[in-house]
């Protein structure tokens, strides 16, 4: 896996998309479902990150990526979880996961740390809303290859394969019923396979956790108010994971995981998305 330090080791990247997320944030003008990214002073997350460095608009996702120097695919969660993010914490998140993620870092691991968190946590991950075992053993197994690879161990394509392999033997196992939790191992699969190549599937499998989670929670809620209800806050606490995963992503060049010390030091915004 090839190492890209985030912000290409220049603070100044950072510090420039930070400032224009306070200023932002401060003038209320961060606006969600603009098809246009950033139009007459308001924008989305990308939009004004990208406005606020290059001032050149189109292509916002590739642009991001590029001054962030990580995969495209971590642009597309960040502007995901700011467009889904109830709007009293959308107008946080951009500060949030811009300041969370250090200038230097291998991001890309990070994200495959996430990926690893969201197949296989005990409590969150969609390992427990699956109760068939052979459908656990499927996300258990990718999820392995996910943590793998937030090591920098990128697991082979072989690998992927036998993976996907066993994806589609829990999927064809009991075809009464859909397992989205087996669907969202063989889109993470499918991740893998493509990461290299640059490909979005690792949304795919990020969307097909909520699925999971939101057909569990239709079975248990007693209302809709109350399915609403339980898919915000889990999309909350994934937005959550994401930055808190960004901000632990390691420095494979240095021998202790530490943030830089030429970095600029961010303003004093230690507000968390969930606090």
């Amino acid at each position: 896996m090839e190492f890209k330090p985030a912000f290409h080791n220049d603070p100044t990247i950072k510090d420039k998309m930070l400032r224009s997320a306070i200023a932002h944030r401060r003038g209320d003008t961060f606006v969600q479902g603009l098809g246009e990214y950033f139009e007459e002073g308001k924008g989305c997350h990308l939009g004004c990150a990208v406005m606020s460095v290059t001032g050149k608009r189109g292509n916002w996702h590739r642009q991001f990526s590029d001054l962030v120097n990580c995969h495209p695919e971590i642009s597309n969660l960040q502007e995901y979880f700011f467009e889904s993010l109830p709007m009293q914490k959308d107008r946080l998140w951009s500060e949030s996961v811009i300041d969370a993620m250090p200038v230097g870092a291998d991001l890309d691991r990070g994200y495959w740390s996430f990926m690893a968190w969201m197949l296989i946590d005990p409590d969150y991950g969609v390992i427990a809303c699956e109760s068939q075992e052979q459908a656990r053993l499927a996300i258990q197994e990718v999820g392995l290859l996910c943590r793998r690879s937030s090591a920098g161990d990128m697991p082979t394509e072989s690998e992927w394969t036998d993976a996907a392999r066993a994806a589609d033997a829990a999927l064809a196992a009991d075809a009464a019923r859909p397992l989205w939790a087996a669907r969202s191992a063989g889109a993470a699969v499918e991740a893998g396979v493509l990461w290299s190549a640059g490909g979005s599937e690792p949304f795919w499998a990020v969307m097909s956790s909520h699925a999971v989670r939101e057909a569990v929670e239709a079975r248990e809620a007693q209302s809709a108010e109350e399915v609403w209800a339980a898919r915000a806050a889990h999309i909350q606490r994934m937005a959550e994971q994401l930055i808190i995963e960004m901000a632990n992503s390691p420095f494979p060049d240095k021998e202790q995981n530490q943030r830089p010390a030429k970095e600029i030091p961010s303003p004093a915004i230690r507000e968390v998305l969930l606090v």
